[in-house]
């Protein structure tokens, strides 16, 4: 616990002395009143949640959020009431206020999640935020970070990325772990770090890119960039000298070419065709057109819809729809792009 962010060394002494003591903790009401503020704040307590070391308790992180406030008023009045000496007549403390139960709320989005856990912990600990976007990832990019490591790995120093060999042009997508800028003599240089869960890739983008792209180089986001694969003399490691970057987003609305949609309603009822031109509407006027593949009970089709119905398809539709119950799936078509590593 000493690594989470948020929570001092005495707090974590004190959390581990207590239980050693008088046993496990049972919940967060108990948490609260065995420790009190004054030894573990509203801070720590919300930097443990964030981390998931009370998922023991067994509520969404949302849940036990959400009840902070009443267990810490709740170990409040009882230790006002100690300090006051409100006992009945066999030495035991009147209870004034009772603990109360947790009430269970959904839990946070998995972004929230991962984010807090990386906020507090400094890692990922139930998962990656680039897990939902694996499979669209995949499809646009032909190897992963890890096995464009080792292609780079394979070139070698007599490959450097300052030579610019244009015969190892590449897709690599990630979500953007670090920045770090340098000014120079032509303008400011971003050196990124991209993870993609298999591994860690060095993006240069030198002064003449970096005006056209820094809009999209924020922290955290996912980015697709395109670039010469190569060997970095100076670190002694394989980077890519980028070319063009795009976000998720900006990505989508150029390169998707379709929108296939697969669609699974009980009986003959079609009411899901207003509902989806309801839900599509807001996105028209763009250049991706529609697939939907239909089945029921008793008939499985194919439906293209007219190109007065083409989208603009941004990461923002794909996450509606995967909301609506009939929707069991979407996939893009990307339009093909040159690369050859």
């Amino acid at each position: 616990m000493g690594a989470l962010k948020g929570v001092g060394e005495a707090a974590v002494e004190e959390i581990v002395l207590e239980r050693e003591t008088s046993g496990d903790y049972q919940d967060l009401d108990d948490f609260c009143l065995r420790l009190g503020s004054q030894k573990v704040n509203r801070r720590c307590i919300e930097a443990l949640v964030r981390a998931g070391a009370m998922d023991c308790f067994g509520y969404t992180r949302a849940s036990l959020f959400q009840h902070l406030d009443k267990s810490l008023r709740f170990a409040e009045q009882r230790h006002r009431d100690d300090d006051a000496g409100q006992n009945d007549m066999f030495g035991h403390a009147e209870v004034s206020m009772k603990s109360s139960k947790v009430q269970e709320v959904p839990e946070w989005e998995e972004e929230k999640k991962l984010l807090g856990e990386r906020e507090t912990l400094g890692l990922y600990l139930t998962g990656h935020p680039i897990t939902r976007y694996r499979d669209e990832l995949d499809k646009i990019t032909s190897k992963n970070i890890k096995e464009l490591l080792a292609t780079g790995n394979d070139l070698g120093p007599q490959k450097s990325w300052q030579a610019r060999d244009e015969s190892k042009t590449i897709l690599v997508a990630g979500l953007l772990d670090q920045i770090r800028l340098r000014n120079s003599p032509k303008g400011r240089i971003a050196f990124l770090s991209l993870d993609d869960n298999t591994g860690r890739m060095d993006i240069a983008v030198f002064a003449q890119d970096y005006a056209k792209f820094d809009h999209v180089l924020i922290k955290d986001a996912i980015l697709i960039i395109k670039g010469s694969l190569g060997w970095d003399e100076y670190t002694g490691r394989v980077r890519v000298r980028a070319d063009h970057v795009w976000s998720f987003d900006d990505y989508l609305k150029q390169f998707g070419a379709m929108l296939n949609i697969k669609i699974k309603s009980e009986g003959d009822s079609l009411s899901w065709v207003q509902d989806l031109q309801q839900l599509l509407l807001p996105f028209k006027d763009g250049n991706c057109s529609i697939m939907v593949e239909y089945q029921n009970e008793s008939v499985e089709t194919k439906l293209k819809f007219g190109d007065d119905w083409n989208i603009s398809l941004d990461e923002k539709l794909l996450q509606r729809l995967s909301k609506v119950s009939e929707v069991l799936n979407t996939s893009v078509v990307y339009k093909k792009q040159s690369i050859n590593a």
